[in-house]
């Protein structure tokens, strides 16, 4: 019973982790300038998780998010 329950809570792990976006963190790249990007097989996912991430940064910093590229 033990290892069953081992088994379907590693099974849970990698589908989570399969679903997981792993994103670069926010870099400052230059004056007022920050990059982020993230790794996902989905783009729309990876972009809409870099653009909240971005958003909540630059909220942090009482700053505003102005996207230059995508």
């Amino acid at each position: 019973m033990k290892i069953l329950a081992l088994v379907v809570s590693l099974s849970a792990a990698l589908v989570l982790t399969g679903c997981a976006v792993k994103t670069s963190g926010v870099k400052k790249v230059g004056p007022d300038t920050y990059t982020v990007s993230a790794d996902h097989l989905n783009a729309s996912t990876a972009k809409a998780s870099v653009l909240e991430q971005a958003g909540e940064y630059c909220v942090s910093q009482g700053k505003e998010l102005l996207v230059t590229k995508t």
